[in-house]
């Protein structure tokens, strides 16, 4: 007997139809049944070896689709092993998350929801000095790997706190994740304490999208850091934020000193005035550009481009810096002295206590100690012109310095001052590796007015015809308070 081809298709499309609702029932029953727990010890395994430290998590399940739902029920994170064996860096009430099959088959983890609740960490260092806060995993790992794509990211009422009394340091922050005025997600981070023995303020905002492999994503940041009377801000986006490739903003910061600047970005520089600049920020390739920017110093304006890399042993500054108009005193802080005129509208109390401090005084140069420590932190190389200037004590008409610093070794060749037709041209080397210091400074004067200069130092009462200078004369004040550009045995 023959069996209709109508017939025989109609059966093999319920039977396949019949196979295929089997097998899905079947999958359901699985993972309805199945104890996911027994992939909990792989789980812990791989995020150890992630993080280079012990992970453990005490539940672990599964809710099956076409991107199944992973759910870790608390998360914890250890400490080193020279930590206290109670302690650990960091617990998670519970960390969920979708993972798109079809991209993981093809070889690309792609997770489109992430949600974090409750992650709270505690930053310290262990007796020996060491921060936790170091993973060794992440560090080490192989960076050709590339890390998760992540879609939307959900963070929960996070709390971190950090203590290092090395950078004398204590800040409480939360981390959330909340809707801005646009509806679009923003991760939200806030500290308060003290940094560097300071009070301190953080705040940043920056954008969900953490789509970590994307050349064309960019990350948007909102940052303002405040440490004492301190401030800074940056706006801009970054680049691949979870390897930090690169940073594209505009930064604006101010302070009462720029020495002050060291124990938040470890560059050390000279005491100075109070001072306003903002410009262009720029990283790529682990070197940070301050680019055109402009602002005062003191009563001074400054303006130009500084460049910091970090790449090597020790970080190395490149500027080149110009001011159209400068007052001397703005820059007795590069010599040893009190920058600033205590005068001026916005010199803090500090610089009036040392101005009262140094007129009670009877010597003629200043007696800061070098601070070995930051000039062997950093090599430096930095041009100054400054085109107009205002000196009190000094018929100064414009300035020109190259400062280099290198392995601890400071040298201003050449610090050159025009006066009229004249140059009153000095080269100052300080090497720091004998101690006490050796300082050598060398002094050239050429085609000096001596009328012109005795008039306003006022070396001498009446008249005195104008005169010609040979080089390298061995000219001195009559009068200690005379001659105010004083090179002393330390800058900062």
């Amino acid at each position: 007997m023959t069996v209709p081809s109508q017939d025989v298709a109609f059966v093999r499309r319920h039977l396949g139809w019949s196979i295929a609702l089997g097998g899905l029932a079947i999958v359901v029953v699985v993972g309805l049944l199945f104890d996911w727990n027994w992939f909990r010890p792989l789980v812990e395994a791989r995020f150890s070896a992630a993080l280079g430290r012990a992970v453990t998590i005490d539940h672990l399940g599964v809710q099956l689709s076409r991107t199944p739902l992973v759910t870790l029920d608390h998360m914890i994170v250890a400490n080193p092993p020279d930590f206290p064996p109670d302690s650990h860096l960091g617990e998670i009430d519970k960390v969920s998350f979708r993972v798109d099959l079809k991209k993981l088959l093809g070889g690309t983890l792609v997770i489109p929801e992430l949600t974090i609740d409750h992650p709270v960490s505690r930053l310290e260092r262990s007796p020996s000095g060491e921060p936790n806060w170091k993973l060794a995993g992440i560090a080490d790992g192989d960076s050709s790997a590339a890390p998760p794509q992540i879609g939307r990211l959900t963070i929960n009422d996070g709390h971190a706190h950090l203590t290092d009394p090395v950078i004398k340091s204590d800040v409480e922050m939360t981390l959330k994740t909340e809707l801005n005025a646009d509806g679009v997600s923003e991760v939200v981070l806030q500290g308060k304490g003290t940094y560097s023995g300071a009070p301190t303020a953080v705040n940043l905002r920056g954008g969900s999208l953490l789509s970590l492999r994307q050349a064309d994503v960019r990350y948007p940041i909102d940052l303002r850091w405040d440490v004492g009377p301190t401030h800074m801000r940056l706006t801009g986006s970054v680049d691949d934020p979870a390897s930090f490739a690169g940073l594209d903003g505009m930064l604006d910061m101010s302070g009462p000193d720029l020495a002050k600047l060291y124990p938040m970005l470890g560059l050390a520089m000279p005491p100075s005035p109070p001072y306003h600049l903002k410009g262009k920020l720029a990283y790529a390739d682990r070197v940070v550009r301050f680019i055109n920017f402009s602002g005062s110093l003191g009563s001074s304006d400054l303006a130009g481009t500084l460049s910091v890399d970090t790449k090597g042993d020790r970080p190395r500054l490149e500027g080149d810096l110009n001011s159209r108009r400068l007052v001397f005193a703005d820059l007795a802080g590069f010599v040893g002295g009190a920058p600033g005129k205590p005068d001026a509208p916005n010199a803090t109390p500090q610089r009036k206590a040392i101005a009262e401090e140094a007129k009670a005084s009877d010597k003629a140069l200043p007696a800061t100690r070098i601070d070995l420590n930051k000039l062997n932190s950093m090599n430096a190389r930095v041009t100054y012109r400054g085109k107009r200037i205002q000196a009190d004590y000094l018929p100064i008409d414009d300035l020109t310095a190259d400062l280099t610093l290198e392995n601890g070794r400071l040298q201003l060749q050449p610090l050159n001052f025009g006066v009229g037709k004249g140059t009153i041209a000095l080269k100052v080397d300080i090497d720091s590796h004998v101690n006490p210091p050796r300082v050598d400074v060398r002094s050239d004067f050429r085609h000096l007015d001596l009328q012109r200069i005795m008039q306003q130092t006022k070396t001498f009462e009446g008249s005195v015809p104008s005169a010609a200078m040979p080089t390298s004369s061995a000219m001195a004040a009559r009068s200690p308070s005379s001659w105010r550009m004083a090179m002393a045995a330390s800058p900062w």
